[in-house]
């Protein structure tokens, strides 16, 4: 594998991700990549989507004690709703001025499911704690998110959870990011469209 910064630092920031697999950032960082290895199942009623969801969450509860990452949006309110009651749910709360709180709006889900909720609070430390040992592990810079699920998960493993269920890829999966499945797009308008920052300004 070859360490190349710039094409990685560049590949990064337009698709946070390193699009070429033959490459890394450095030589003691090998990159982890993402392996699109898990069968989708085609979902074409209310009905099928209630039958699969159902399943999918049986197979969870076999493997031991679980718990619902719960936020204040739909995906993770309606996975709720399939959980036993008594199941634990956890809310990330970033304790900053501009940060966002859904811990008002997930602690209705957990008590209309009648499931435990506990709230995470997150801190700049826990960035200046965790960020360098996740990079490092991932080979690659981390999304902000990361650091937070990161803190909730040592949270689940002292809690005796084994497995935590997360909504947050049905917007990817099933095209909810705001007009993803409006067009076919080619490479150069993807790119403008979904960059963060354009990478010849930057790099």
């Amino acid at each position: 594998m070859k360490s190349d910064l710039l094409f990685c630092a560049n590949s990064y920031l337009t698709y946070r991700a390193i699009v070429d697999h033959d490459r890394q950032f450095a030589d003691h960082l090998p990159p982890w990549f993402y392996h699109h290895d898990v069968p989708r199942t085609p979902i074409n009623t209310p009905q099928e989507l209630d039958r699969h969801l159902c399943s999918a969450i049986n197979a969870a509860l076999k493997d031991g004690p679980v718990a619902l990452m719960l936020s204040s949006g739909m995906d993770s309110a309606i996975l709720a709703s399939y959980l036993p009651e008594g199941t634990q749910t956890y809310t990330l709360h970033c304790q900053a001025d501009s940060g966002i709180d859904e811990t008002g709006a997930a602690k209705v889900y957990a008590n209309r499911n009648g499931l435990k909720h506990t709230v995470v609070d997150v801190y700049w430390s826990d960035y200046e704690a965790f960020a360098g040992k996740l990079m490092q592990r991932k080979g690659c810079p981390i999304h902000s998110i990361e650091v937070q699920v990161y803190k909730a998960a040592l949270q689940a493993k002292k809690d005796g959870i084994r497995t935590l269920i997360f909504g947050e890829t049905a917007d990817i999966i099933y095209g909810g990011h705001s007009k993803l499945l409006a067009r076919d797009w080619d490479l150069d308008a993807f790119s403008r469209r979904f960059a963060f920052v354009d990478t010849e300004k930057v790099l």
